[in-house]
């Protein structure tokens, strides 16, 4: 797109935000100009008219300008939340393991144990990916598997199903982290806030539901990949790294990498964040010279800024009180059983596909427990549900770092994506159903 074409696009996209706002919709100022923001952002991601990242700067812009009633250090916060800090620490580690050459080592024991076709690769990177994200952040999961196999998967000739196998790693991984209270915030902020309420759901008896439900959710994926990007030979050779042997730096580097994913796996016995974990690659890799300036330049920080812009919207939208009061125009006493199972977990995949899952989950799962219609089945839905978001790049931090790649583009993802939340849609409205004679029977 030339200068002047953008310019145009980007007008068009300000008039709509302007006509969005003029609309006879019966709220205050501030919910005005968010949704506003809302719309204009949203259009300026679909279209990509500016860069994804652009677009953060001019979230916060127009929040700072038009928003002068909140502070603008609330806006700005967003840009350091932990999960930034678990973005950089993958990066970070990520960095070394392919600077060091322990991506070779990783990815050759990896992908030597695969039998060559390619829907085998597809699930075991599938597979290996979601088991990570169970038990360790799905960003940093992401982060670390993108680092280990892109560049082998760049020598792929392949260059269709290519895009398949890079986009199977943030699908698995965020997944992945169904299978666990701990695999992903949504399911420990559901688990958190039912507690409140006095329903109690034990580590067990959340496995017990979500494992069944990543299980399918990898399998479908996989073949939903496998024959979009159809792979063009039934056999797959990759260009396994040549294989060596592991110098000391090397196992030095192994062994911070091995230390962080081991603390990432322990939190609740340590009880230190993830995001905290997240600094001791940063402080060592940078502070002892394994990583030079250089290699600090070439982190994905245009990653990190759209991660940010995303969080700075959803503050918005949570603050000046516009997504209740979006989520509030749903009555669940109109509909019947199936249509408030559909109206929810609908709502929750419109709303994390332009905001994070946590916001999402913070947002839908406290409105959903003061609901009268079985609050425990809704809130389990939207802390599911959130987790099949994957249309955008910014609809999860894991998106962000595929995209970040450079290897796939927002309509690789979108037309994947949509796919994945239709059908995740209609599978959440089916297990809905069962749901409350399976978890309310193990209370």
């Amino acid at each position: 797109m030339n200068n002047r074409n953008r310019l145009f696009g980007i007008i068009a996209i300000f008039i709509v935000g302007i006509v969005v706002y003029n609309l006879p919709i019966p709220i205050p100022y501030d919910q005005k100009i968010t949704l506003s923001i809302f719309t204009i952002a949203a259009i300026f991601w679909m279209t990509e008219v500016i860069p994804l990242y652009a677009t953060a700067f001019v979230i916060v812009l127009l929040e700072t300008l038009f928003l002068r009633d909140y502070s603008i250090g609330l806006f700005f916060h967003s840009f350091f939340e932990p999960v930034i800090l678990i973005f950089l620490g993958g990066f970070v580690l990520a960095a070394a393991f392919q600077k060091y050459g322990v991506d070779r080592i990783v990815a050759r024991v990896i992908l030597s144990r695969t039998p060559p076709t390619p829907f085998a690769v597809l699930l075991s990177v599938m597979f290996i990916t979601a088991v990570l994200s169970m038990w360790m952040s799905n960003t940093a999961t992401t982060a670390l598997m993108i680092g280990v196999l892109i560049p082998v998967l760049k020598k792929l000739e392949d260059a269709r199903f290519r895009k398949g196998l890079i986009l199977s790693i943030p699908f698995a991984a965020n997944v992945g982290g169904i299978a666990t209270p701990i695999g992903t915030p949504p399911n420990a902020i559901a688990i958190g806030i039912l507690a409140k309420k006095g329903i109690d759901i034990s580590f067990l008896k959340w496995m017990e539901l979500g494992l069944p439900i990543a299980i399918f959710g990898i399998i479908l994926i996989a073949i939903l990949l496998y024959f979009i990007f159809k792979p063009t030979t039934h056999t797959l050779s990759l260009p396994l790294p040549p294989k060596e042997s592991v110098d000391a730096k090397q196992k030095q580097v192994i062994g911070v990498g091995f230390f962080t994913i081991l603390l990432w796996l322990t939190g609740p016995l340590h009880g230190y964040n993830s995001a905290v974990v997240a600094l001791i690659p940063v402080v060592l890799f940078f502070g002892f010279g394994y990583l030079k300036k250089d290699d600090f330049n070439d982190i994905g920080w245009d990653i990190l800024i759209l991660v940010g812009g995303g969080l700075a919207l959803g503050t918005a939208m949570q603050e000046t009180g516009l997504s209740s009061w979006i989520v509030g125009q749903i009555d669940p006493t109109k509909f019947g059983v199936i249509w408030i199972m559909v109206i929810f977990t609908g709502v929750s995949l419109i709303f994390t596909t332009f905001m994070s899952n946590s916001a999402t989950a913070n947002l839908l799962i406290p409105l959903m427990v003061s609901l009268s219609w079985h609050p425990l089945i809704l809130s389990i839905m939207v802390a599911v549900s959130v987790s099949f978001a994957m249309a955008l790049p910014i609809s999860t931090p894991p998106n962000a770092i595929a995209y970040g790649s450079g290897e796939i583009n927002v309509k690789d993802m979108a037309k994947v994506g949509i796919i994945i939340e239709v059908v995740a849609l209609l599978f959440m409205v089916f297990i809905g159903q069962h749901l409350i004679k399976f978890v309310i029977g193990g209370l």
